[in-house]
């Protein structure tokens, strides 16, 4: 096996090609949102926290509004699935969207499972 091949901090795509090195850095990933907000990136503290941890609490990442919005189409969508398009009928549909592009989530993103570097063995 090559040296390339066998070190853990490059990070790989498992399909068709059967594990090549990816060649992506973090300058590849999303420096913000569909809204053109910038991804708040995750602190040293907070990656100190959830290795620690296994978990990570960010307070007031949702405004009181916010929050109510995706609470009402939640209890729509487990009672009166029928009021809902279709096509929103999900549990990432609605409101809770905005949820999925959120700075501080699309930074959690990058950080846990875009950047594949951070699971190395080291």
């Amino acid at each position: 096996m090559n040296e390339k091949a066998s070190n853990y901090q490059d990070p790989y795509i498992i399909n068709k090609n059967l594990g090549l090195p990816l060649q992506i850095g973090s300058s590849d990933l999303p420096s913000e949102n569909a809204d053109g907000q910038p991804v708040i990136e995750l602190t040293v503290e907070q990656k100190y926290v959830f290795d620690t941890r296994g978990w990570l609490l960010v307070p007031e990442v949702l405004g009181g509004s916010e929050l109510e919005e995706m609470q009402d189409f939640c209890y729509r969508l487990h009672r009166d699935p029928e009021s809902i398009p279709e096509h929103e009928r999900s549990t990432l549909g609605g409101a809770v969207q905005k949820l999925l592009d959120h700075p501080v989530v699309v930074g959690l993103l990058n950080e846990f499972t875009a950047y594949p570097p951070l699971s190395s063995q080291e």
